[in-house]
């Protein structure tokens, strides 16, 4: 008979079980094409709304149409493997670098993609966490993590 582990603190308990027993997560966290398409929308509205960026930029977004993936083609299957490797994982940084090493937007500038994959990131990154918070609320009281 084995005892139980005992955890010092939540974070770690939550961050052995998101990696050891994350069954579950893949449920609620499945990337889509028209999620994706979604996602891109957002952060377009988002880009035109903030005034923060240069004028140029935001004018060549304005026209920029984004075509929906099809969820067979190698682009979305690209982009839905950094997204669960993300949400197998939490790391930031090797989601955003993995994202960034690849041009996603074909007929933008440079800098316009960048800034597009940036913010289209942002909201992969937010709507994984979202989902990972919601499902941590859910199993929260599983008897599991002891003070």
């Amino acid at each position: 008979m084995t005892a139980a582990k005992k955890y010092k603190t939540r974070g770690g308990y939550e961050k052995h079980r998101a990696s050891k027993h994350n069954n579950n997560q893949e449920e609620f966290q499945q990337l889509s094409p028209s999620l994706l398409a979604e996602m891109v929308g957002n952060a377009l509205c988002n880009v035109m709304v903030n005034k923060v960026f240069a004028v140029n930029l935001r004018n060549e977004l304005s026209r920029y149409s984004y075509q929906q993936l099809d969820g067979e083609s190698d682009e979305f299957s690209f982009v839905k493997k950094i997204y669960e490797g993300y949400a197998r994982n939490g790391d930031r940084e090797k989601c955003y670098g993995k994202y960034h090493a690849t041009q996603f937007f074909t007929g933008l500038s440079s800098n316009a993609a960048t800034l597009l994959g940036a913010k289209v990131a942002d909201c992969l990154l937010t709507y994984c966490k979202q989902k990972q918070q919601s499902y941590n609320l859910l199993n929260q009281n599983d008897g599991c993590f002891t003070k």
